[in-house]
């Protein structure tokens, strides 16, 4: 029988201001530690049930587990034993199967085994308790070993992202530099093409002043000619018929040798500066074909290193779906500007034959 005061399960759930479903899960859950007893359909609890429904919910409150609660409980107060329903009430000695007398169970035989009961549950709660710091400290462990982890992670990724950075640093440079260099060899190309250009221009004039001089020369050598011949046709008319016509007659002779000889002088010198133009004509050709080539070069790099940039500008998924570039369109060779040819001046045509 319970001393004191009692309350029902709904009184317990008055004093500790918790809903009934609360209190009648505790009930179940911790009954091994409450006393209870039972009046009619009804049961009742002492004032120690209240307390330790009290500290239960004291502990809840702290966020501890139900198996952490009922570890503290079985330190604190222990299983609540069952108590056995009385003997009946009979002669001390009650035959055994085979006849022979047994000694009835002595009162206070359970009592006995309380303090070994007591001095097992406090064993196997301190184990548990170990067991349950193992766990703690495996958790903690698993805890520290999960941030070491996302910190390398962590620092693997930065490292990354910097490694990208400096490469696509270096990359920048390196076309800089690159396109800077095609540059100055595109402007050094062009530069020695001008003064290439200007020399050769600077010869055509002086072989073009030489060719006309020499001409002039022998037109005015020519006409020394004719007058002397013209001379000489006078003095002949003088003399003669006879020497006069044999003289005309080697005059003539001899004139149209030396200008036959003149006209052959003549077709040389053109020859000469036929041959001297072409020459330097197929040079200047070879020239511009070279700084095409160097121009479409300098092109190609540059183009290369725009792409470069926007693929990295540029995120993954961009860049799957460019994985074939554009073509670039090149102007053919059969179709590149050709030079003009350059035409012989009016003064290099071969001169009339004076009759």
């Amino acid at each position: 029988m319970m001393e004191g005061r009692t309350y029902l399960a709904s009184d317990l759930a008055g004093e500790l201001g918790l809903p009934r479903s609360t209190i009648n899960d505790w009930l179940v859950r911790y009954a091994d530690y409450l006393e209870v007893d039972t009046r009619g359909k009804r049961k009742v609890y002492s004032a120690k049930s209240l307390r330790i429904l009290k500290e239960i919910s004291e502990m809840r409150n702290e966020g501890k587990s139900s198996f952490e609660i009922e570890q503290l409980l079985a330190s604190r107060y222990g299983i609540r034993p069952e108590v056995a329903p009385p003997a009946p009430q009979g002669p001390e000695q009650q035959p055994g199967a085979s006849g022979e007398t047994l000694p009835a169970p002595q009162e206070g035989g359970l009592p006995a085994l309380r303090p070994a009961f007591e001095q097992m549950t406090v064993q196997i709660n301190t184990e548990f308790l170990k067991l349950a710091n193992r766990l703690e400290e495996a958790e903690r462990y698993r805890k520290r070993l999960v941030q070491r982890m996302w910190a390398v992670t962590a620092g693997l990724i930065v490292a990354l992202a910097v490694l990208v950075l400096v490469l696509a640093l270096i990359m920048y440079q390196v076309f800089g530099r690159i396109e800077k260099k095609n540059r100055e060899t595109a402007e050094t190309l062009s530069r020695e093409s001008g003064e290439k250009l200007g020399e050769l221009g600077v010869v055509l004039d002086s072989s073009r002043q030489d060719f006309n001089e020499n001409i002039a020369k022998l037109k005015e050598e020519m006409a020394a000619q004719r007058r002397s011949f013209e001379e000489k046709l006078k003095e002949l008319e003088a003399n003669s018929a006879t020497r006069a016509e044999a003289q005309i007659i080697k005059f003539k002779e001899e004139f149209a040798r030396r200008q036959q000889e003149e006209l052959k002088r003549l077709e040389g010198l053109q020859q000469t500066v036929r041959e001297t133009a072409k020459s330097q004509l197929d040079a200047v050709k070879e020239e511009m074909r070279r700084q095409e080539a160097a121009r479409l070069e300098a092109e190609k790099a540059a183009a290369a290193k725009k792409e470069a940039e926007a693929r990295l500008n540029q995120p993954k998924e961009t860049q799957k779906q460019e994985q074939k570039p554009a073509p670039s369109k090149e102007v053919p060779k059969q179709e590149q500007q050709k030079p003009a040819p350059v035409q012989a001046p009016a003064s290099t045509q071969k001169p009339e034959t004076v009759k």
